[in-house]
This record gives structure tokens, C-alpha cells and sequence, in this order.
């Protein structure tokens, strides 16, 4: 039985979901459709809830939740569609991808999740006055949810799910793993909760300002230097040219003609470099397996990171692992 307060460390609860109103079911009609394990965190109006769902077989299962929902979810490994009965602007369709997450609120739930593959998950469920309660919560934010409450409709922060910032996976792995003695862990743990979700709102913040408040232009070394800053704080994130173009006011051309001048590379290979030199420092410190340093780096399969790592160093990303 989980500790229905807080409980770090312990083993999971392996049990079959079985129908409630507000969890899913994973038992219709006497078939059983997959097998979970979860853990949950609970304090202070949060709820943190990490699952393993292992499917017998894709299902589709009718939910309804008729006093809202607000939470941020993060779909580490597998995808997650929730598809309302009748779309409305206080019931929203919700899709969210293998890595990606998104933080949503709908006031009126009753629609369809479809599962269609093994997922493994985290939600943070979320009280409604959650921004109010932060001091550092981005106004930006802050009254656009507002103004959906006030007004019977459903929020998301993100149009289409995002990939999971580094900084906010690399807590949520802490908090997974986390072995803090009992007398400790409900300090720990709203610490932690807190820091997700500042992370969150910083990561929408820094999106937002790069789509409508683009820096200055500043040329040579200094422009150099700046774009050097950016993409090695947003190196686990998607990155392309493209991308940088929008975020530094330039042009393909112009940003190739930089970094070959300045770091004797193209922005491509730039990018590879800088990701190539953290996996050495990642596997050797013996931190992180081959999988999440290849899923940090961009690769989506372990295998092309490992052949690309071995053609960048000579050697195999297990050869470079502590003994």
C-alpha cells in the first residue's frame, strides 16, 4: 500500500487499475488491457504521480473528470492522446509525444485517452491557485490562465506538446530516484515540486521572449560568442539552424560565415561537437547509461549515437564508462 502522504525509496505498488471516477481503468469488460506500476508523491494540494504502463494490447479508455483538471505532463517514454467527445473551448484535445510534455487545464473533462504503446509517465497534478502561490510565476502566464478560469475555458501553455527541458528531466530523475530518509522527505519533496514547475514556467518564458523580443544584433566575435552561450544552455533541446536564424535575427549564410570564422565549423557540426563533448563527461562520470546520454544528445536511438560516438572518438560509448 503507498503512503497516500509521501513515500520516497520505496518499492512500487504493482497492481491492476481498477474503475474509479477520477483514475483511469484499465480492467473493461472482464479483459484486461495492461498491467501498471506507479508511485505517488502527495503534499500541500500536489500530486505527483510516476507510472510504468505496460500494454497487453492498444485500448481506448472513456474518462471524465467533471470538476477540471490542472496538470503538467510529462511523457517520458511512449504517447499519450486524450480525444474529447464533443471539442469545445473547455474541452481541449490533448497530445503529447514520446519526450515531450505540456501543463493544461480544462475545466470540464469527458472524452477518450488512447493508449497505444507502453508508456512511462509522470503527471503533476496541480491545484487551481498554483500561480498565485508563486511569487516568481511569469505574468505572461499568469493572466492568460487567469482569464481562461474566469472565463469557463481550457488553457495550454504549449500549442503542441514540447520536449522536456534537461534541467526539468534531470529533477524529475532525482525525485524517481531519491532515497531521503522519511523525516525529510516532505521538505524534499516540496522543494522539488516547486522547482519543476519554476523551471517550466522559466523554460515558456525564455520561448516566448526568443519569439517576439529577438536580442540585439551585435556582430564578430561578440555575436559569436552570444549564439556559443545559447545553444550550450539549450544543448538537450532541439537546435537546427532554422531555429537559430529566428532566435538570432540572421540567415543561414550569415551564421555559417560566423562560425566557420570563429569556431572553424559549421553550425551543424558545432552543435555535434558541443553534444559529443558532454556525452564523454556524462558516460565518465558514470551518472547517466548509454540511452540517456544518446536521448540527450538528440539521437532517438541508441545504436546511431553509438556509431556516431566511436567515428567522433575512436572509441565505443561502454569503452568510456568507469570500470
Amino acid at each position: 500500500m503507498i503512503d497516500e502522504n509521501l513515500c520516497f525509496g520505496s518499492a512500487f505498488a504493482h497492481r491492476l487499475i481498477t474503475l474509479q471516477e477520477d483514475y483511469m481503468s484499465i480492467i473493461m469488460d472482464n479483459i484486461t488491457y495492461a498491467d501498471i506500476k506507479e508511485q505517488i508523491w502527495k503534499d500541500c494540494g500536489y500530486i505527483l504521480i510516476y507510472r510504468e504502463l505496460n500494454l497487453k494490447k492498444p485500448f481506448v479508455y472513456p474518462t471524465t473528470h467533471k470538476n477540471g483538471l490542472l496538470k503538467i505532463q510529462f511523457e517520458l517514454e511512449g504517447y499519450s492522446s486524450y480525444r474529447p467527445v464533443k471539442e469545445s473551448d473547455s474541452n481541449l484535445p490533448i497530445e503529447i509525444r514520446a519526450g515531450q510534455f505540456n501543463l493544461f487545464y480544462m475545466p470540464y473533462v469527458q472524452g477518450d485517452l488512447h493508449y497505444t504503446v507502453d508508456r512511462r509517465c509522470i503527471d503533476l497534478m496541480l491545484p487551481l491557485d498554483f500561480l498565485s502561490t508563486l511569487e516568481l510565476a511569469c505574468p505572461l502566464i499568469r493572466e492568460r490562465f487567469e482569464q481562461a478560469v474566469s472565463q469557463g475555458k481550457g488553457f495550454k501553455l504549449f500549442e503542441q506538446s514540447q520536449p522536456v527541458p534537461f534541467k526539468v528531466r534531470e529533477c524529475l530523475k532525482e525525485i524517481i530516484g531519491n532515497t531521503m530518509p522519511v523525516s525529510l522527505s516532505r521538505s524534499y519533496f516540496r522543494v522539488k515540486v516547486r522547482e519543476i514547475i519554476l523551471l517550466v514556467l522559466l523554460h515558456y518564458y525564455e520561448m516566448s521572449s526568443g519569439q517576439h523580443c529577438q536580442p540585439p544584433e551585435v556582430r564578430g566575435a561578440e555575436k559569436a560568442s552570444v549564439i556559443k552561450r545559447w545553444i550550450l544552455k539549450h544543448l538537450h533541446e532541439p537546435i537546427d539552424i532554422d531555429l537559430l536564424c529566428k532566435q538570432f535575427n540572421s540567415n543561414p549564410t550569415t551564421l555559417n560565415r560566423i562560425f566557420k570564422q570563429h569556431f572553424n565549423s559549421s553550425v551543424k557540426k558545432f552543435i555535434c561537437l558541443q553534444r559529443m563533448e558532454w556525452a564523454l563527461q556524462a558516460l565518465q562520470s558514470g551518472a547517466y547509461n548509454i540511452k540517456e546520454v544518446a536521448g540527450y544528445c538528440r539521437y532517438e536511438h541508441p545504436h546511431h549515437f553509438t556509431h556516431a560516438f566511436k567515428k567522433h572518438f575512436g572509441k565505443t560509448p561502454r569503452d568510456m564508462k568507469p570500470s
